[in-house]
């Protein structure tokens, strides 16, 4: 079950696969703590009452464009608000007042709204979009839903209640851990959804779940959330940070609880799972444009490391400062921490992590005009680049990346037909499984084929860096 990827059970386990936790036959008593768990968001709103499935409040925007999409067929159809409720048995004000904000929910009744006024399904597929989105559903589970081969427990409790009995106590540890939090409605919303649907397993969820009650922390805990920062990390590299942003903040809470209660035994590996989950989110922040919290995201994962007196993560952390500050203009400080990771980093075993350092280093020695220094610490790149750890922070740096950030210091020291055929080998190499790395090679591409007179092939190469950046959300590209 460990490697699963996250939110599987959501539309059910692969076909002839039984569930690892078979439900109960009364499932009333995971819907009483399902209850329970989000009776409390009410209570934090001052016993304001809305429609809530298990979790997720509704978004007047959506609902608002799903009363438009209504309002739309039915003008299509040249039929007035008081005919179309005589065809789908409502009166006039109750069909204003659903164009208005979209406010039911009833299923068939949308799909009758839809057959009335020939949207050819726009209509009833608006509304169940709606409900994925509001519910932290799979368009296939709202399909599930919508067709009555499940019972209406969206989000958070349709994942609690297919751990059988065990939801019930999963419902109650995650109950005592947001009123600890003391957070909002909505945001004790979203903790929870995100949680559930980013777990690698149910047996994980449930661990997790009673970890967060009770505080005890086992290893098998601090593997689920290890996969989960992982799994996390590879969608960013494929999707973008927007994607993977939810999931790495709430991994970064959970631990961030976990060791206010944690023995001295599990204390080192959660530090260091704390520290990941941090560099990611200076990864994310930075793509997004936000240096100074990637500043912040860095220093904790660099305090963490120390504590854990993990040397990798020590190094891996100082070359994010490094690299971060060069990004932001800081070259003094980018400079002083790519040499510190340096010296840390030669005692590592890790091929990837001591490459990663050694183009760091060669970036600063080009900023400064010092070829030769430049070249032997390339040079020292590309022999170890190849040797991979079994687990490597910088898992994601491969030779084709390399080759690409190789370029922009032969760009700084004036080699620009160099910079050329390093970028270009370097994008045959990067595959569509790193979708950020390719978009930055393009852009590194396209800044050396214009130094060396090719602008429009430039031109080119900088759209094809643009439309992978809107099509994965990396704002910051």
């Amino acid at each position: 079950m460990a490697g699963r990827q996250p939110g599987w059970w959501i539309t059910g386990p692969p076909t002839g696969e039984p569930p690892r936790h078979a439900a109960p036959r009364d499932r009333s008593s995971v819907r009483r703590a399902v209850a329970d768990l989000f009776k409390i968001f009410s209570e934090a709103d001052g016993g304001r009452v809305e429609h809530v499935v298990d979790g997720c409040e509704g978004t007047a925007d959506r609902r608002a464009q799903l009363g438009q999409e209504l309002r739309q067929a039915r003008e299509r159809a040249s039929l007035s608000q008081r005919a179309l409720g005589r065809l789908v048995d409502r009166d006039r004000s109750s069909i204003s007042r659903i164009e208005s904000d979209g406010s039911t929910n009833d299923a068939a009744w949308w799909k009758l709204a839809d057959d009335r006024t020939d949207a050819g399904g726009v209509v009833a597929g608006a509304w169940l979009a709606v409900m994925a989105s509001e519910h932290g559903l799979s368009l296939e589970a709202a399909i599930a839903w919508r067709d009555g081969s499940r019972a209406p427990l969206t989000g958070a409790g349709a994942r609690l209640e297919l751990l059988g009995d065990d939801g019930c106590r999963c419902s109650e540890c995650l109950v005592k851990w947001v009123r600890k939090l003391n957070l909002n409605r909505r945001d004790a919303t979203r903790l929870i959804t995100i949680l559930t649907a980013t777990a690698s397993s149910p047996d994980g969820l449930s661990r997790t779940a009673r970890a967060l009650g009770s505080g005890q922390v086992d290893p098998r805990v601090i593997d689920e959330i290890d996969a989960v920062i992982t799994v996390s990390q590879r969608q960013e590299d494929n999707l973008g940070p927007s994607v993977a942003l939810p999931a790495m903040l709430t991994q970064r809470q959970v631990v961030e609880d976990l060791l206010s209660n944690c023995t001295d035994e599990t204390r080192p590996r959660l530090l260091v799972a704390f520290g990941r989950a941090s560099i990611s989110l200076a990864r994310y922040a930075a793509d997004l444009g936000d240096y100074a919290a990637a500043s912040r995201y860095c220093e904790d994962a660099r305090r963490v490391a120390h504590e854990a007196r993990d040397v990798p993560l020590a190094a891996y952390a100082l070359y994010s400062i490094a690299h971060f500050a060069d990004r932001s203009g800081k070259y003094d400080v980018s400079a002083d921490a790519g040499i510190a990771a340096g010296r840390l980093v030669q005692g590592c075993d890790d091929g990837q992590l001591r490459a990663l350092i050694a183009e760091t280093v060669a970036g600063n020695h080009a900023r400064r005009g010092n070829a030769r220094a430049c070249m032997r610490a390339l040079e020292s790149a590309c022999e170890s680049v190849d040797s991979r750890a079994a687990t490597s922070h910088a898992y994601w740096f491969s030779r084709g990346t390399l080759l690409s950030r190789a370029s922009i210091s032969e760009i700084r020291l004036g080699q620009h037909a160099q910079a050329v055929t390093s970028a270009t080998a370097g994008l045959d190499l990067l595959t569509s499984s790193t979708n950020r790395d390719r978009a930055f090679c393009l852009t590194r591409l396209a800044d050396a084929r214009v130094l060396a007179g090719e602008t429009p092939e430039a031109t080119r190469l900088l759209a094809d860096a643009a439309d992978l950046a809107m099509r994965y959300g990396h704002r910051g590209w």
